[in-house]
């Protein structure tokens, strides 16, 4: 759990500490604005849902989650007729399995890092992102993995500064073979969720 605080508190600090350092260093036609939105900005948000990997659970009695949750904060810079590219970076806990016969314990985080592309008409908005995570996986034995990911979302600009959204993401990871630690291997995902962001 203190791990989990220290990224947490890192993706925060590293969001805000951006968003100042963009805002020193913006002109006076830095500040113009696009549909509603600066040219520049940052974001912070937070987003949950419905996650499912495959798992051959070899028979034995194996509790599996179903939830997602991830913080992420980035930087997207504005070009013409409402389109938007940018970086962001995000933490994710995908739950765990559980399973008392084999006394078995295992939870699965993410380290994401993506390429954002939204593009916004009115209040309306379009997303994809394409990247890489750090798959990590608790357990003795258990393996960390560099995967490819990919997701799209949609949503609407409620006020200036928030907005929310539907997302889905695929992680392409691992197929899982067996439910021992020592044989786990972060797997692929499928995640649904909902987004709510903050925008500087």
């Amino acid at each position: 759990m203190k791990k989990i605080l220290l990224i947490a508190s890192s993706i925060i600090a590293t969001t805000f500490s951006a968003n100042i350092f963009a805002d020193s260093h913006m002109s006076s036609a830095d500040t113009d604005t696009w549909l509603g939105m600066p040219i520049h900005a940052m974001y912070a948000g937070v987003k949950g849902g419905y996650q499912d990997f495959k798992l051959d659970k070899g028979g034995y009695p194996v509790r599996q989650d179903h939830y997602f949750m991830n913080i992420h904060g980035g930087y997207l810079m504005h070009l013409d007729n409402g389109f938007a590219v940018g970086p962001q970076v995000g933490f994710s806990y995908y739950g765990g399995i559980k399973s008392n016969p084999l006394d078995l314990k295992i939870n699965l985080y993410s380290i994401n890092v993506y390429a954002v592309g939204r593009y916004k008409f009115e209040q309306y908005y379009l997303s994809g992102r394409l990247g890489a995570v750090y798959g990590m996986a608790s357990g003795d034995g258990a393996k960390s993995s560099l995967l490819f990911a990919a997701g799209l979302g949609a949503g609407y600009f409620i006020t200036k500064n928030f907005s929310a959204g539907i997302t889905y993401d695929h992680i392409f990871g691992k197929s899982c073979n067996g439910v021992s630690s020592s044989e786990f291997k972060f797997p692929a995902i499928n995640a649904v969720g909902v987004t709510v962001d903050y925008h500087f």
